[in-house]
């Protein structure tokens, strides 16, 4: 992993739902070069998995 790497990984903690265009503006690549590489951290395991954070509130959950 190089910085570009960590910055991609950074954004997608934060933001899961990030395009391929802001993931590639915020870290200064092309779309598909940060596609590629969004790809090769799924692959490699630095990636795993994609998730939703729910609102224990909002669903009823609020007393687990």
């Amino acid at each position: 992993m190089d910085g570009i790497d960590r910055k991609i990984g950074g954004l997608l903690q934060e933001n899961g739902r990030a395009s391929s265009g802001e993931v590639a503006e915020a870290v200064g690549l092309s779309v598909s070069s940060a596609n590629d590489r969004v790809r090769r951290l799924v692959a490699q395991g630095v990636v795993t998995g994609w998730y939703a954070v729910l609102d224990r509130d909002a669903v009823g959950a609020s007393l687990c």
